[in-house]
């Protein structure tokens, strides 16, 4: 082999050594992971409902719609879908409530949403932020009736606080002018 034969080998052999490790480098330094997170999915959002769980007028479950990212505890909330006119009823007073308006979303995670939901937190002054009806609701009792038909027809979540400061929520759908729920093709058509 000629000397020049050899340093070209030698020549290619180094590029193509500096190539890997310029690769290599390039994708050790490009760890979008750590600067810049994945994005939450909409189930831990405060303004997204991921599902419903439905209930009939007497407070019994008839259903479930698409995952619900709630956290209801030990309150019943019913009907819902409902126009605006619900009632609840706990077995531990409810100190405060607020309705905050919220989207839908099909989220695509493949967890379960609702198990996953239990552990989520959020502070009341961000509930406070969102809010579109805020109630003090420590006088009520443990069961009573509100009513909210003069919002918009839309997904919500209907905040609640114990006497204990112990937070949770349940996913609403109000439409002031429908008869008939649940009626799926309306809950379709508003899902995002």
């Amino acid at each position: 082999m000629t000397l020049e034969l050899k340093k070209y080998h030698v020549m290619k052999s180094t590029l193509f050594l500096i190539s890997i490790l310029s690769t290599l480098l390039l994708f050790s330094c490009n760890d979008d992971d750590n600067n810049n997170p994945e994005p939450p999915t909409a189930y831990q959002e405060l303004g997204f409902v991921t599902g419903l769980d439905l209930f009939d007028v007497n407070g019994q479950a008839i259903g479930r719609y698409k995952d619900p990212n709630h956290k209801p505890g030990e309150v019943s909330v019913f009907p819902i879908p409902n126009n605006g006119v619900f009632s609840i009823f706990s077995l531990m007073q409810v100190d405060r409530l607020w309705l905050i308006p919220a989207e839908c979303a099909i989220d695509t995670l493949n967890m379960d949403i609702f198990e996953l939901s239990q552990s989520l937190t959020y502070e009341v002054a961000e509930i406070e932020n969102a809010q579109i009806k805020d109630l003090n609701t420590a006088s009520l009792g443990l069961q009573f009736q509100l009513d909210f038909s003069d919002v918009d027809a839309g997904y919500y979540r209907l905040f609640y606080q114990m006497t204990n400061e112990e937070l949770f929520w349940q996913n609403m759908f109000i439409d002031p002018d429908a008869n008939g729920f649940p009626d799926f093709t309306l809950l379709d058509n508003a899902c995002n």
